[in-house]
């Protein structure tokens, strides 16, 4: 019997690689700036948990799993800035605060 591959998300892809213009991509360094944990940003994006690591890595964030987003400041900010209800003023402040790390 072969063996059936994974499949990965590919959210906030391009080509298969990472597009800095999708503002997804960015908010992952907004939620670790936040000290959220890794499964819990994966949760709120869509992305892998390997992809949000890696991403982080790119912005040079060390992600550590400090919040589960289970406090009543975590709940508020996940609403806020959750994918399903981001509002476009929320979006630009974080393609602003967190540029391409890949320009320079």
């Amino acid at each position: 019997m072969a063996k059936r591959r994974k499949r990965s998300s590919t959210v906030g892809l391009l080509n298969g690689r990472m597009d800095w213009d999708n503002w997804l991509n960015r908010v992952v360094a907004f939620w670790a700036e936040k000290r959220f944990s890794g499964w819990f940003i994966a949760e709120m994006t869509g992305l892998t948990v390997g992809q949000v690591y890696a991403r982080c890595q790119k912005y040079g964030i060390r992600l550590r799993d400090s919040r589960n987003g289970e406090g009543r400041d975590s709940q508020a900010t996940a609403k806020l800035y959750g994918a399903g209800t981001i509002t476009r003023a929320r979006k630009q402040d974080i393609m602003v605060r967190f540029p391409n790390p890949e320009e320079e």
